[in-house]
């Protein structure tokens, strides 16, 4: 096979020897695919909130803020030790769930999201102070969904 024909996987964007199921409070940007514009009606905004609700149940971690933007969400996942799942897990299932969700409510694409996520391993109250003033202050405060 031609060497130009082969297909090559984009690195990685978590940390390299990170243990993602550790403890911790992670900052997390999701996007869809070619900024496209999903999350703009509060019938998009409802379903992805209930997932995170659902999900939080579900897996025993707890999202601290979140926001819902047109065409991405941001979160603060916090990860304890009653539950070991990896961030990565989470964040399938989370799109997995959505995804069905949009696909029978909204005639959404199969395949809206953008390939992997964004997160930041926060590190200290510093950090967490920065990311959440982030999440409260973003240019979208009316798709804010937060808590706190």
């Amino acid at each position: 096979m031609c060497i130009s024909k082969i297909r090559r996987r984009k690195n990685s964007l978590r940390l390299k020897d990170f243990d993602y199921t550790k403890e911790g409070y992670y900052f997390v940007t999701i996007n869809c695919k070619r900024k496209s514009k999903y999350f703009e009606t509060e019938k998009a905004k409802k379903i992805i909130t209930r997932q995170i609700v659902d999900l939080e149940n579900r897996y025993k971690f707890l999202v601290d803020c979140f926001a819902i933007i047109p065409d991405h969400i941001h979160l603060i996942i916090i990860l304890n030790r009653t539950k070991r799942i990896s961030l990565s897990a989470i964040i399938q299932y989370f799109k997995s769930l959505i995804t069905k969700d949009f696909r029978n409510k909204l005639n959404a694409p199969e395949k809206f999201w953008q390939r992997s996520f964004y997160d930041h391993v926060i590190r200290n109250e510093k950090d967490y102070l920065e990311k959440k003033r982030y999440i409260l202050n973003n240019p979208f405060k009316r798709e804010l969904l937060g808590r706190s």
